[in-house]
């Protein structure tokens, strides 16, 4: 509902504009014709005039200067008594002038892809999840180039739970790259980066599993100890190392994305525990590195609720609730969020929203309402 009125807003905003600069283009073609008639008018009161007339009238400078004196005295008294509406009317051109001007950067559209691949972005997350599978292609396919940190490590070993990671930085066209979460992997992401000094990270995204979590009436140590060391403290280590790297100053910062899946626990729904305790720790990340980091990075975090691909609902199944289109309600925000900074409405937009985003159905309305929120009111929005 809040993104339908800002949406209103900012037509109404562009709306405006685009009026003002019309007036300002309208005034500058209205002096012309005003210019060219007059002069036009002249040109054929002095055709008409004889050649005795044109003699007289030069010969006679003293009535000349005379009668010019009170014709520029009598339209300066007209001028000077309707200069309210003449300062309206120089307002409004100089308003449409400046507006018409500026329009390419207060009101450029935002692009489908970007222009060049100079635009680096840092994925903290399993590419085998269906959600930030999705994510990695969608901006893959807008010319970002992909780092994904996916491996995970077996709880208390060391040990790579499995092969499905690539080692070096290698890819097929140069648009996705598969590291580890181990020095080594740290090292030729930073060496990557110097290599090519033209090239910028802009956002890390820290996405956590978002599409299934194991479920069940008890809790047990081992379990929590394994899913927050792999699919928290393992990323953050990373992020940690990451940012006095690329951390940057107060015009140009580095982005932090945080994924919450939040919807179960703000449902309080029973025998999601391990959600729960994943989706508090998200946040509370956020509110730290929102207080520890603000000077260096804009933080913010992405409520997740449920997101359909294909048809079919990729998070939080269990609820038998039909997910929204990932693409228009995850991918097409986070897209926006990333390339905010380059555009001054979408900055203006962002600042107005906060930096919390909800995508998903029922990740606003759950958020704002909590376990008051009854299972049916997700099917009507």
């Amino acid at each position: 509902m809040s993104d339908q009125v800002l949406d209103f807003c900012f037509g109404a905003y562009k709306h405006t504009v685009d009026a003002i600069a019309g007036s300002g283009k309208n005034t500058v073609d209205l002096a012309k014709g005003v210019f060219n008639k007059t002069k036009s008018i002249y040109d054929k009161s002095v055709k008409v005039l004889s050649d005795e007339d044109l003699s007289n009238l030069y010969e006679d400078q003293n009535l000349g200067s005379e009668s010019g004196c009170n014709v520029f005295s009598s339209v300066g008294n007209h001028l000077w008594a309707r200069r309210g509406l003449l300062l309206v009317g120089a307002g409004l051109a100089s308003a449409g002038f400046l507006l018409y001007s500026s329009t390419h950067y207060l009101m450029n559209a935002l692009p489908t892809h970007l222009t060049d691949d100079n635009q680096v972005l840092f994925v903290l997350g399993d590419i085998r999840d269906p959600v930030v599978r999705n994510q990695v292609n969608e901006l893959y396919r807008r010319r970002f180039i992909v780092f994904v940190c996916k491996r995970k490590l077996k709880y208390g070993t060391g040990e790579p739970e499995d092969d499905f990671t690539i080692d070096d930085l290698t890819s097929e066209d140069g648009g996705i790259f598969f590291i580890d979460s181990d020095s080594s992997g740290l090292a030729s992401f930073i060496n990557y980066m110097n290599e090519h000094p033209e090239k910028q990270l802009r956002s890390i995204l820290f996405m956590p599993n978002l599409s299934y979590y194991p479920s069940g009436t008890t809790l047990s140590s081992k379990l929590v100890a394994s899913e927050v060391q792999e699919n928290i403290l393992n990323y953050f280590g990373v992020l940690e190392k990451l940012i006095p790297h690329f951390a940057g100053n107060a015009f140009k910062k580095l982005q932090l994305i945080f994924f919450n899946p939040s919807l179960s626990k703000n449902l309080q729904l029973k025998h999601h525990s391990v959600e729960h305790l994943v989706s508090g720790l998200i946040t509370t990340f956020y509110e730290t590195m929102k207080i520890e980091y603000s000077h260096k990075c804009d933080v913010y975090m992405c409520h997740i609720g449920i997101l359909g691909i294909g048809g079919n609902a990729s998070t939080f199944k269990y609820l038998s609730v039909r997910g929204s289109n990932i693409s228009q309600s995850l991918c097409e925000p986070v897209y926006q969020l990333i390339l905010s900074r380059d555009y001054l409405w979408l900055r203006l937009r962002r600042w107005l929203n906060g930096s919390v985003l909800y995508c998903g159905k029922g990740s606003a309305l759950t958020s704002w309402l909590g376990y008051l929120c009854p299972l049916w009111l997700l099917d009507l929005f």
